[in-house]
């Protein structure tokens, strides 16, 4: 079980240093499906509107994304160069659980994120 856990956690590492070190979208997806309304506004409600930073302008985060057996959510990657604000979205999404079917067909999920100033 220990071993397990180390590979896990190695295989985690080596996907943020390919995330850090390329952070770009495109790597990470073939051609990235747009959720329906149903899983956005589920992602809106998991974001909320309250963010722990500044924004100077508005900004929209292109949010890659998949979703497990369980229905939860995976954060791929985000296009922001900001690390405050990728944690936060990391933070706020990554292994919650949706009421979004699974579709087997479609793996990677694209949406956007929109932050404006307060």
């Amino acid at each position: 079980m220990k071993k397990v856990k180390i590979l896990i956690a190695a295989f985690f590492l080596t996907i943020l240093g390919v995330n850090a070190s390329t952070n770009n979208i495109s790597t990470f997806e073939e051609n990235p499906v747009r959720p329906n309304e149903v899983l956005r506004g589920e992602i809106a409600n998991l974001i909320g509107n309250e963010f722990p930073f500044e924004c100077e302008y508005e900004n929209t985060i292109q949010v890659v994304f998949t979703l497990n057996s369980n229905n939860e959510l995976i954060v791929i990657s985000t296009d922001t160069n900001q690390k405050e604000v990728d944690h936060f979205i990391k933070n706020k999404l990554n292994y919650k659980k949706v009421s979004f079917e699974v579709n087997r067909n479609e793996k990677i999920y694209l949406v956007p994120i929109r932050v404006s100033k307060s």
